[in-house]
């Protein structure tokens, strides 16, 4: 057995929930636990599409659309009758109560919210698609016609927005005029796109979309041509509708069953950058940092095992003090107690270091 499956035992398990420093994240296949994860709930390891938290919302809500809003989750709720407003609810993202709604200031069938920073941007279908512009206390700002017939699904990419055209699986880029920046289509798609939500951390692919058949999550990249850097299963049994991310995990709604889940999005934790970064002065890379290089080279090995499905873990540190550096070190130094134990191999005995101190010491005495 490898030692990189080994995370998925019992033995393992233990041996992380005893040892494992309490300042550091870990996840089984990319991701990260919360922050404030308890570190005593460690026996479960998240990977691509595991769920990490699951909401009941009211009954008969019927979720078209979900945001996350600094540190809330805003939460679409369409009434059966299209000539009534869909009513826009605040929710708490841990039991899923409702802070505050409003009823939208426009009638008709929504499929789709994203924020910008500062309102929210919601996409209608019927009648006449459209795209509206609100406050966050629901006030009206702008709105423009959408750029295809059968719309659904939103994001904001950090200055355009991007629509989702779910009958020919066209996804367009518009400005907040609804000019038209470019579209991408998705060749061969599997069924509709139902949400998306754009991930500027992403490096290896921003835009993700949850599809009605299969009940897929895709990651996809949209910078020229579409591609898929990975997919996995969503825990929506019925009606996927919306997507959003919180900074650190997605969230997936499902329309007929009212329920909210919090997912692992199977990506690794980034390298931060800092005002004192070194840039590469000249060649192919110039003006690059080193932050931006390692995060490339971090993402690279992400995406390559993850289109060859390979498992593998990692552990973040919380910062690179004496005291969390020391706490890591002793993980290891147990992990590798109990790992040679598995392999039957003794951690203790160390014939090839005391062979090449013995080497050296000979090569230094001229022997």
């Amino acid at each position: 057995m490898k030692p990189h499956f080994l995370y998925g035992s019992l033995l393992a398990i233990v041996i992380i929930s005893l040892f494992i420093p309490s300042n550091a994240q870990i996840s089984s296949s990319g991701g990260s636990i919360r922050s404030n994860f308890n570190p005593s709930e460690l026996e479960k390891y998240f990977g691509a599409g595991d769920v990490i938290r699951k909401i009941p919302l009211s009954p008969n809500n019927r979720t078209v659309g979900i945001e996350w809003v600094r540190d809330t989750l805003y939460v679409l709720s369409q009434p059966l009758n299209i000539t009534l407003p869909a009513v826009l609810q605040k929710i708490d993202p841990i039991d899923g109560t409702i802070i505050s709604q409003f009823s939208l200031p426009f009638a008709g069938f929504v499929l789709g919210i994203t924020f910008d920073g500062k309102d929210l941007w919601i996409v209608k279908w019927n009648p006449n698609p459209e795209i509206y512009q609100i406050g966050t206390t629901g006030n009206l700002i702008s709105s423009f016609p959408a750029p295809d017939a059968v719309v659904r699904g939103i994001a904001w990419d950090g200055q355009y927005l991007w629509v989702g055209e779910a009958l020919n699986q066209i996804f367009y880029q518009v400005d907040t005029l609804g000019n038209v920046i470019k579209s991408v289509s998705w060749t061969n798609a599997p069924v509709w796109p139902m949400g998306l939500v754009w991930v500027t951390e992403h490096s290896a692919g921003h835009l993700w979309t949850n599809v009605d058949i299969n009940d897929q999550i895709f990651q996809l990249n949209v910078d020229d041509t579409l591609s898929i850097i990975q997919n996995f299963t969503t825990p929506s049994p019925s009606l996927p509708e919306g997507i959003c991310y919180d900074g650190e995990f997605l969230w997936v709604a499902d329309f007929d069953t009212d329920t909210l889940w919090q997912v692992d999005d199977g990506i690794i934790s980034s390298v931060e950058n800092n005002e004192n970064d070194i840039k590469i002065p000249a060649g192919k890379f110039a003006g690059k940092t080193l932050s931006e290089i390692t995060n490339a080279i971090i993402h690279g090995v992400q995406e390559a095992y993850i289109k060859r499905k390979i498992p593998f873990n990692e552990i973040v540190l919380e910062n690179k003090s004496e005291k969390c550096l020391g706490e890591f070190l002793q993980f290891k130094m147990m992990e590798t107690i109990f790992l040679g134990h598995l392999l039957e191999i003794n951690p203790f005995d160390q014939p090839n270091v005391e062979e090449y101190k013995v080497g050296t010491r000979r090569i230094l005495e001229g022997e």
